[in-house]
């Protein structure tokens, strides 16, 4: 096993090809930049596409099969993120 790393937007659909049966483990800011980290089978030749969605606080959006991944500030809380993982093609 393995951690990769891997850029987000920090505002609406990222799409991640990832290897199949990554664990997400954290999203964060690093340096500025909304980062996810995922544990992942370093061996794995199977990929999967995987979808985040960033929201900002106050802004209005209908979750609807999007699973809570995590909350991130940036500029000192001044700008606050959520993530989610949402359903590709959905």
């Amino acid at each position: 096993m393995v951690v990769h790393k891997y850029k987000l937007k920090d505002h609406g659909w990222t799409q991640l090809m990832m290897p199949w049966n990554a664990k997400v483990l954290k999203v964060g800011n690093q340096c500025g930049s909304l980062m996810l980290w995922a544990l992942v089978h370093e061996d794995s030749d199977t990929h999967e596409m995987r979808v985040f969605r960033s929201v900002m606080t106050g802004e209005s959006f209908h979750p609807s099969k999007e699973k809570y991944i995590d909350t991130v500030l940036f500029n000192n809380g001044g700008f606050v993120v959520h993530v989610f993982e949402g359903v590709y093609g959905g």
